[in-house]
């Protein structure tokens, strides 16, 4: 996490969500996804393999691999999404890797490539968060 390489964050993706293919540019890093509301048809694709989110499991996988993401179900998909070391990668190696290949400001300067929600989305976000909390 000192060289940027570590993140922790909450996912949610909407019904009717698409986020197209997309990978990172090595793999210093493996990518774990939490199921915390996961309905039928919330997918994710590494590779050529499909595989659908549970509550309380967890997907991990190496985004160096394309990777695309789809909610085709009816309720909101969240999962806590954490990146974290790959046990591969030599740990000699650890504190060199922001510069081997500059992935940190590589991971923050693609924050900017995606606008700012309108806020009438955050709100229709937000209303679909409380509901899926709400219905459990």
């Amino acid at each position: 996490a000192r060289t940027g390489l570590g993140e922790v964050l909450i996912s949610a993706l909407a019904p009717g969500t698409k986020l197209k293919p997309h990978c990172v540019q090595n793999n210093f890093r493996l990518t774990c996804h939490l199921g915390l509301l996961c309905p039928d048809g919330a997918q994710l694709r590494v590779g050529p393999t499909w595989r659908e989110w549970r509550e309380g499991r967890c997907l991990v996988f190496d985004d160096s691999f394309e990777h695309e993401v789809r909610n085709d179900g009816k309720g909101l998909r969240v999962v806590l999404l954490l990146r974290f070391w790959n046990p591969d990668f030599p740990i000699s190696h650890r504190a060199n890797a922001a510069e081997l290949d500059n992935m940190a400001q590589f991971d923050l300067s693609r924050r900017y490539w995606i606008p700012p929600m309108h806020p009438a989305r955050k709100a229709k976000v937000s209303r679909l968060l409380d509901d899926a909390i709400r219905n459990r």
